[in-house]
């Protein structure tokens, strides 16, 4: 059997167990029926299981990512910031531009802080009813 009809078989078992619901433990049984030698038949078991694992750790890690959320106390911060700012560019705070710059930069700086890391759920199953008072 030569390379391009090994690569045929891997891609074709690969793409029903990802897509077809197909299971990894019907591959063997039905490369045995094909005829085909024990070594070629445990390199393509092999090759399939490496692919398989690899997207599945691909989806698992895509189901940790942390998104940055600000609270809400961050949004007042920043529009505290906002305002501070405005007052100070239009006039009605009179103070040293040094003083301006401490003062902004340590609210801009509290702002960042008060970010949440928040886990953003993503296929996952969740229980809407898990809090609810039980009779």
């Amino acid at each position: 059997m030569d390379q391009i009809e090994k690569e045929d078989i891997i891609d074709e078992y690969v793409f029903s167990i990802l897509f077809d619901d197909f299971g990894i433990d019907r591959v063997r049984p039905e490369l045995e029926a094909r005829d085909l030698n024990d070594e070629l038949i445990k390199e393509i078991v092999k090759e399939i299981d490496d692919i398989v694992l690899l997207n599945q750790v691909h989806i698992k890690i895509e189901k940790k990512q942390y998104q940055y959320r600000k609270s809400g106390l961050g949004i007042l911060v920043t529009l505290l910031a906002t305002l501070f700012y405005l007052s100070y560019s239009y006039g009605l705070l009179n103070i040293d531009a040094t003083d301006f710059w401490v003062i902004f930069l340590t609210i801009v700086v509290g702002s960042y802080f008060l970010y949440q890391k928040v886990k953003v759920p993503s296929d996952k199953f969740i229980n809407k009813n898990k809090f609810s008072n039980r009779l």
